[in-house]
């Protein structure tokens, strides 16, 4: 081999020893989280780029009128909610679901291994804002449809004191 293609060969082996290198240093910092314990990095992506951070162990992941989805834990642990804002329920809390399904990048076996509470409060309907709810399509955990409802009204007051009769201390 004569020096010029040794010299060649050497070139071409260091430009691409280099493009590794570079390859592998900007891989580095793009991926913010390896999967090694806990959530899959999909999941832990959306937990470290909320659309909002509550404090440094409470976040929003997704936030309209009808719901709320948010995250308090770690990164290896914690607790999702899933708070149904407005009416009908079922079908916000269904619309939730697949929202919160879509976020994370998960299937549904996947989401019923983790801990979620789906919840709604009381100005909707005082009977289920008693309960900590599943996801409807996790077995093994009460769902919305399957408590009766009780939805708050105001309703005005229209009967005066002589629609209850007289009362006697006899």
């Amino acid at each position: 081999m004569t020096k010029t293609k040794i010299y060649i060969l050497a070139f071409i082996i260091l430009i691409v020893a280099i493009g590794l290198i570079i390859f592998y240093v900007f891989k580095g910092k793009n991926e913010t989280i390896t999967q090694k314990t806990g959530y899959p990095i999909s999941v832990k992506n959306v937990i470290i780029n909320p659309i909002e951070k509550i404090t440094n162990n409470f976040v929003t992941i997704e936030k309209n009128d009808n719901f709320l989805i948010s995250y308090g834990g770690n990164l290896d642990r914690g607790t999702f909610f899933i708070t149904i804002n407005s009416e009908p329920v079922i079908e916000v809390s269904k619309q939730a679901e697949q929202e919160f399904l879509r976020k994370l990048k998960i299937d549904q076996e996947y989401a019923c291994k983790l801990d979620v509470i789906l919840n709604v409060p009381s100005n909707l309907d005082d009977n289920l804002a008693e309960y900590n709810f599943g996801m409807s399509f996790c077995p093994n955990r009460p769902h919305i449809q399957d408590i009766q409802r009780q939805k708050n009204r105001v309703i005005p007051y229209t009967k005066k004191a002589s629609d209850f009769g007289s009362y006697s201390n006899s």
